[in-house]
């Protein structure tokens, strides 16, 4: 069974956010820096295909899903048309795999009400420091611009699904 949706680092797309937008597909995506065409294949996934239009640089062809294009952190969280689940992870933390798992599996059964987006604490350490991340993993649901839960630690995914159902009800 391919894995349909795989996470898209926030990080993976633009090196600072004052020169380039992010475009993400509504089914959460994602890239790691540098990753290899093998690695990027074995995710189901052809190599990302990028197209500059209007001075922005977009990420093309990772998902079938709808496109959204953002200036900064701020701008995503502001303007995303789906709530967004944030979780701040690091690549050395083994409770941020066991979660990314968990957070792959609720972005299949929940793409039609959320996306995911995954921030590398280590690569943007002042939004880190902006939304007093202290543990990881930490997960932080943001609707209409705004927080409304948190969690830290990892969660199963249907404790998790519940939580994100019982916020956005």
């Amino acid at each position: 069974h391919k894995m349909r949706v795989a996470f898209l680092t926030f990080a993976a797309v633009i090196a600072t956010f004052s020169s380039q937008a992010l475009a993400f597909s509504s089914a959460s995506l994602s890239l790691r820096p540098n990753m290899g065409q093998a690695a990027i294949s074995k995710l189901g996934l052809r190599s990302p295909q990028f197209a500059s239009s209007g001075g922005k640089r977009q990420v093309l062809g990772l998902s079938m899903g709808e496109k959204q294009t953002f200036k900064n952190f701020d701008d995503m969280i502001a303007n995303s048309k789906k709530p967004l689940l944030v979780d701040f992870y690091a690549v050395w933390c083994g409770p941020c795999v066991l979660m990314g798992r968990e957070l792959s599996q609720l972005s299949e059964t929940m793409e039609d009400k959320i996306s995911v987006v995954k921030i590398d604490t280590e690569k943007y350490p002042k939004i880190t420091e902006r939304f007093d991340v202290y543990a990881l993993p930490t997960c932080i649901l943001f609707k209409d611009g705004e927080p409304i839960e948190r969690v830290e630690g990892v969660m199963k995914h249907d404790e998790l699904k519940a939580l994100v159902e019982s916020k956005l009800a």
